[in-house]
């Protein structure tokens, strides 16, 4: 268990903020799955926290052997997914290997042990370089009994001792394509292996991982896919965990090494044999290098018994006389002489050729195209020398393999370690010559290599030049690269943003460190994407207004070709400067984020994974999931002192523990209800419970014995706080009521009045000098706990749950950090009551935040699962907050194309230019979220609703607010207004429809009808008012008389109407539920198509859409899938797929030429008619939740602010 200095470290009691922590009662779940267990031994959260600390500290697979330990959790999901495709990707056989039957059973034995081991996923070969391991994993993979064992595939990954960082990444990535067709554009490792894990659930399969050096190579290969067993090969066997079977290789034995050693050579003296095999060490490697000596010697003539003893006499005089494959120094001897060998058995210019070998990085394949480049510029060889010099090498087992399709030659690690090492000083020189080779394959304008212009075929160099250009010394020439448009995008289509990050590395100008800032920052966002040159544009977008990336920002400009997507105004949702890094691992909303040391990080997501990271290098250290069928804990109601600890148990039982122990000394019991909060002072003197009656109660956790019931609020106690000394408590309840006790007598010292909202959040200084209190509405208040006074109030929040929370002080009391619902993160400056600044990132809501014990920096994690990592420095210039404080909730263009109008969650509405993206006006007065905006037909005024129930008009031009319709006695769900301006119509929820004189603010009419989405139509006999309504169907009134004309029974009731749409002459409207879109003819009454939309995969429409002419419907879907129909016929017209989640956005050119959307994904596409894929496209770093069209101006609704695009299509 933690000592008492550890917990306090991990939850942070020295007065930081106190962490709300969940319930769990065994199976059965409550208020929204809170957790807590019967006993301190079995509670998860403590466990997770101490696990965390061991994590920390170790590597991953002493975590899961830990957790494995003490609760029996294994990652991952064990049931079966369907509809994977069995598959194999493993290098071929050579012919000619050697099975080592003994091995072979001994591997056989460990991997079906592992494979038969719910709680085993590795297996291991371990010896030195050259010993067989890859050939006999590569033999095993092969054999027919594993490859039925393996139903689901199996995948190899070959590593290597340069593979590390983004390179390693790459790799891992590549194995998620594999598994799944799309390849993760992920340039940490970690994270890399948290998505291959996701792929690897449930399939049945073996991963190879081959040439393994480090316990941070292997850390990406071990999460999730429980199913999968690992086959790792290795030189160290300490990276391997303690439990894993480990099946040694070392010396052949010695009728396998006479098998090697006599393939093609007929009889030999047994004197000879024996004098070799000891020369040798019966070393798998050096027997092929020797046997390859001899078959070239009888090649010519020569004998083979004569050869050996050449050679065995060679060996002896250059190397050890015995070699002990255990003593590494011999083994470099033996190689040493061995190699003479070989090369002695090479014209001196084939021995040149081959030592321009050393120039090429370890464990990659060399393609023979850039070999008969590379010897023709070195050599002057001509394409079939160098065919026919790969295979003789690949003869002389020089080489490992030499393979025709596709046309490469791979050498052996330790053979290309010792080229190395024989070439190391001319390294500069050779990788000068490989790229000298190479320029004629790029056009040379006025001396300069375009190497931006390589063709996404020439993989090879796409993925090495920067190494043969920083090797060569030509970093002017690199930096050239670096720094243009066309190579970093080209980069981006043929590698990915890892190998750009790799790349951007090997230089340290100003230049390259703002773009390698760049792509560590939107490395998440610069993953393929559709159609070509759809990446400039996202790139483009990315870069932010700095003077050194400038260069980089005009040129990539001038590379986008039409049609293309480009944003008007900065992207509101660009990084801020204190930005470090994003941790991107969680696929549901982070639950809960403290610190566990000096750089690391806890946290626990809705997942149910339990991640450890390393905040200094941005790394996954460790992925736990909860077993299946279980949850982890979100938080843990508990309070740590150092005499006692307590926590919440069944029943609503407090605990109150000894923490050297860990025996329960007393159990209070008396709650009547569900407790929220426990408290108490650091001298453990007393301790406070508060539940969900409204009391809360002071024990003496030494004795067991209530003292104090204190009662006052009127609803749940959610929230408590106690002065350092304990000689005040503070609690918070949903009357929006702070109170201060005496908890030794028992007494009411303060009650704290001022919010308008229940307040849920509650935190004190270091000091206890200033108490902090955060409600719904938005508002922090600081109040003296001393007189009661209200010290101040900071605003900035937009309301909602949790809307500050939690609330984290510094050290000596002068700052207050929040996180909060409208997903920003606000420094207070409590001396000046003022916010240092506003941190912008996360999509959705913010609601956990944590500070490292020395303040550098801080984490926030919220509903989009993502963890920001924050510089906690002084020197940062504020960031200006550019949009709502909220989320947007409507959006509307002017008819006249002059404004677009904005709502959002922080009930201001806002107006925009749609050609500079500027605010030109807030509109305030909604009290809570502002939702539902109309305009009027001319533009010149809007209309807007909200939660307040009020109906407000302004003036479009001025901003200045004509009128508030307060009838309302509800929320209003929708407002429509007349064609031509002379009423406005509110669906409220109290179930009228009240239609208005928008000129005047007077109520004209009250309609009966329910409430839902509206709609203006026509008939025959003029205007109608159409109304979805929840649980009965469509409703038209005659307007603007309001007479009831026709009610249809749309199904609407069985589902609710999803969206709902007039054509632009009113003539159909268009009603889509969960399983259907319905289109009614306005003027019969009658069903004129159904089109059905359930697919098996449970898609539901979210938008609707449709041009001027009314010709054709767009729906977009959950599944991110749009289709179109002609309302003509009611044939289905086309299907778009290319989003990876809902879409909630969705227009359609009025000439209907093309439908543009946005989705919860992030991308914004634009598909022209009569077509299947996208001609333009980009992606940001949000989730887009609406999308409307201002003259040639897509505007998109953000997290936060609106997006404006401008739409250029082909001329």
């Amino acid at each position: 268990m933690p000592t008492p200095e550890e917990l306090k470290m991990l939850l942070r009691v020295t007065e930081v903020a106190r962490f709300d922590f969940a319930r769990h009662s065994g199976t059965h779940l409550r208020r929204s799955e809170v957790m807590v267990a019967d006993a301190p031994a079995m509670q998860p959260f403590s466990l997770l926290v101490r696990i965390g600390l061991e994590a920390a500290r170790t590597r991953t697979w002493r975590l899961r052997h830990t957790l494995r330990k003490e609760l029996g959790y294994v990652e991952g999901s064990s049931s079966k997914l369907g509809g994977k495709t069995p598959f194999f990707a493993v290098p071929p056989l050579m012919g000619g290997e050697v099975a080592r039957p003994s091995l072979m059973q001994r591997l056989h034995d460990a991997v079906v042990s592992v494979d038969t081991d719910p709680n085993a996923i590795i297996t291991g070969l371990r010896g030195s370089g050259g010993f067989g391991k890859s050939t006999l994993a590569r033999i095993f993979a092969h054999h027919e009994g594993i490859r039925e064992r393996f139903a689901d595939g199996i995948l190899w990954v070959s590593l290597g001792d340069d593979v590390h960082g983004p390179s390693l990444a790459g790799k891992v990535n590549d194995a998620v394509y594999l598994l799944t067709g799309e390849r993760p554009p992920l340039t940490d490792p970690l994270l890399a292996g948290a998505e291959l894990g996701r792929a690897l659930d449930g399939r049945h399969l073996l991963l190879i991982v081959d040439d393994v050096w480090s316990s941070s190579q292997l850390e990406p290969f071990l999460h999730g896919g429980t199913e999968a067993v690992r086959l790792i090969t290795t030189r160290q066997e300490s990276i391997l965990p303690p439990t894993a079977p480990v099946v040694a290789v070392e010396a052949m034995l010695p009728d396998e090494a006479c098998e090697v050693l006599f393939e093609g050579l007929g009889s030999v003296s047994a004197r000879t044999v024996t004098d070799v095999l000891a020369i040798c060490g019966r070393w798998p490697m050096l027997l092929a290098l020797i046997n390859g000596a001899v078959r070239a010697d009888m090649r010519g003539g020569g004998s083979a018994d004569h050869s050996l003893q050449d050679v065995h006499e060679q060996i002896r005089r250059h190397g050890p006389g015995v070699l002990d494959i255990a003593d590494e120094s011999q083994r470099h001897l033996a190689v040493a002489a061995t190699m003479k060998v070989s090369l002695s058995r090479l014209s001196p210019e084939e021995q040149q050729r081959y030592l321009d070998l050393a120039v090429f990085p370890e464990d990659a394949d060399i393609p023979r195209s850039v070999l008969e480049n590379y010897w023709h510029h070195t050599g002057g060889w001509a394409v079939y020398q160098t065919h026919r010099f790969c295979q003789r090498l690949t003869d002389l087992a020089l080489a490992v393999d030499y393979r025709q399709s596709p046309a490469r030659l791979r050498l052996h690690d330790v053979i290309r370690a010792w080229l190395y090492h024989q070439q190391k000083t001319r390294i500069p020189e050779l990788c000068q010559a490989l790229v000298d080779a190479h320029r004629h394959v790029v056009p040379l304008n006025e001396g300069v290599t375009e190497w931006w212009r390589l063709s996404l075929g020439e993989t090879y160099l796409w993925s090495w030049l920067p190494f043969f250009l920083h090797g060569a010394r030509l970093d002017g020439e690199l930096q050239s690269c670096l720094h243009n448009p066309e190579y970093l995008i080209g980069k981006l289509n043929a590698v990915g943003p890892a190998g750009l990050e790799e790349d951007l590395n090997l230089s340290a100008d100003p230049t390259t460190l703002a773009l390698r800032q760049v792509v560590r920052q939107n490395a998440h966002v610069l993953g393929p994407l559709a159609p070509v040159g759809s990446l400039v544009a996202t790139l483009a977008s990315r870069l932010p207004d700095r003077l050194e990336l400038a260069e980089v920002r005009r040129r990539l400009a001038a590379c986008l070709t039409q049609p293309y997507i480009f944003p008007i105004a900065p992207m509101p949702d660009l990084p801020h400067p204190r930005l470090a890094r994003v941790l991107a691992g969680h696929s549901g909303f982070i639950t809960s984020l403290f610190v566990i040391g000096e750089d690391t990080i806890f946290s626990v997501g809705s997942d149910d994974k339990a991640r450890v990271w390393d905040v200094r290098e941005g790394q996954l250290l460790a992925d736990v999931s909860a077993p299946e069928g279980k949850h982890f804990p979100v938080r843990e109601i508990a309070v740590k002192t150092e005499v006692w600890h307590a926590y919440l148990g069944n029943e609503d039982q407090v605990l109150v523990v000894d923490p050297q122990t860990s025996k329960v000394r007393h159990r209070l019991i008396g709650h009547t209800s569900i407790v929220h909060a426990l408290e108490g002072p650091a001298d453990g003197s007393w301790l406070s419970v508060g539940d969900h009656s409204g009391t809360v109660r002071i024990w003496n956790p030494r004795d067991g014995s209530l003292t104090h019931t204190l009662e006052g609020h009127e609803d749940p106690v959610v929230a408590l706080t106690a002065s350092p000394d304990g000689d005040w408590l503070a609690s918070a309840s949903r009357d929006g009521i702070i109170r201060i006790w005496d908890p030794h007598t028992g007494n009411l010292l303060h009650t704290l009045a001022g919010h308008e909202e229940m307040v849920d959040s509650l935190a004190r200084s270091p000091q206890g000098a200033w108490l902090a209190s955060a409600s719904i509405d938005g508002v922090i208040r600081i109040w003296d706990p001393q007189s009661g006074a209200c010290l101040q109030t900071l605003e900035g929040h937009g309301p909602g749950f949790g809307a500050a929370k939690p609330l984290v002080p510094n050290r000596d009391g002068t700052r207050l950090f929040s996180s909060g619902f409208d997903g920003t993160i606000r420094i207070w400056d409590l001396r000046k009551g003022t916010a240092l600044d506003v941190l912008t990132g996360h999509s959705g809501w913010a609601g956990e935040l944590t500070i490292s014990l020395d303040e550098r920096w801080m984490a926030s994690g919220g509903y989009d699962g993502k963890i920001y990592i924050w510089e906690n420095d002084q020197n940062f210039p504020p960031q200006r907050l550019i949009g709502h404080s909220g989320r947007i909730g409507d959006l509307i263009s002017a008819a006249n194309g002059r404004w677009v109008a904005s709502t959002g969650d922080d009930g201001d509405v806002r107006i925009w230019d749609p050609g500079t993206g500027r605010c030109l006006h807030v509109l305030r007065g909604h009290r809570g979220w502002a939702g539902p905006i109309v305009a009027a037909p001319d533009s010149s005024w809007l209309a807007t609703t909200g939660q307040d129930g009020t109906v407000r008009v302004w003036d479009a031009s001025t901003g200045a607010a004509l009128h508030v319709l307060t009838g309302n006695s509800k929320k209003s769900e929708s407002l429509a207004v007349s064609p031509d301006g002379r009423w406005l119509a509110s669906s409220c929820l109290d179930g009228a429809v009240r239609i208005w004189d928008p000129h005047t603010g007077k109520l004209m009419n009250e309609l009966e009808g329910g409430y839902g989405p509206l709609a203006v139509a026509k008939d025959d006999n003029g205007t109608l008012l159409a109304l979805a309504q929840e649980l009965v169907g469509i409703r038209l009134w005659s307007m603007p008389d309001g007479t009831t004309i026709s009610i249809t029974d749309s199904k609407a009731g069985d589902t609710g109407t999803m969206a709902f749409l007039a054509a632009p002459g009113g003539t159909w409207l268009a009603n889509a539920i969960s399983d259907e879109i319905q289109v009614w003819n306005t003027t019969t009454r009658s069903l004129t198509h159904t089109f059905a939309v359930k697919n098996g995969d449970e898609a539901w429409p979210c938008s609707l859409a449709t041009d001027l002419s009314g010709t054709r419907l767009a729906a977009s879907f959950n599944d991110g899938s749009i289709r179109v129909w002609d309302i003509r016929t009611g044939l289905l017209d086309q299907v778009l797929i290319g989003h990876s989640q809902e879409v909630s956005g969705l227009i359609m050119h009025p000439d209907g030429s093309w439908v543009a959307s946005a989705g919860y994904d992030g991308t914004v596409r634009v598909w022209p008619r009569g077509s299947g894929n996208p001609i333009a496209a980009l992606r940001t770093d949000d989730q887009l939740r609406r999308l409307i069209l201002c003259g040639d101006v897509l505007v998109v609704a953000g997290s936060r602010s609106p997006y404006f695009f401008s739409f250029r299509p082909s001329e």
